[in-house]
């Protein structure tokens, strides 16, 4: 059987443009990098005990459950506060975060992750917990978290 001539170049070059689209859909989407430096702009506030910045991340109409129970905006921001005032040094890790950008919109996403949190009034902790928490998230110009739940 005879290969016509330049096929062998016409495989290899459609070769290259298929590892070219394989290795590029490897790559994190733009809403998921946005959200990712969401999280570490509110992992470095919390480490800060800036409560503003955490509520600006909050939708205005934010859905809050903590162990079961509906809280209000008010309600987070008193109990930041007290967490601040409690523990003078903060720890905040957020580990195995699961983001799941709407493929379709790109303006909405699910945010699954372990948070580490640990703090004390002096630099040796005194309390540390683990939540799982699960989010979702709108993008209304800044990315902001409209539901979360903890366990």
């Amino acid at each position: 059987m005879k290969i016509p001539p330049g096929f062998g170049k016409a495989s290899a070059y459609l070769l290259l443009v298929t590892l070219q689209l394989l290795l590029a859909s490897c790559e994190k989407s733009a809403p998921e990098e946005e959200i990712r430096q969401a999280l570490a702009e509110i992992e470095t506030a919390a480490e800060a005990g800036d409560t503003g910045t955490l509520m600006d991340y909050l939708d205005d109409d934010a859905q809050l459950q903590r162990h079961g129970h509906e809280l209000s905006r008010r309600d987070v921001q008193r109990l930041l506060m007290g967490i601040m005032l409690r523990y003078r040094h903060r720890q905040v890790t957020f580990t195995n975060v699961r983001i799941e950008v709407d493929p379709v919109t790109l303006q909405q996403a699910r945010v699954r992750l372990t948070a580490l949190v640990w703090g004390g009034r002096q630099r040796l902790p005194e309390s540390a917990d683990t939540f799982q928490v699960d989010s979702q998230w709108q993008r209304d110009g800044q990315w902001r978290i409209r539901q979360v739940s903890t366990q």
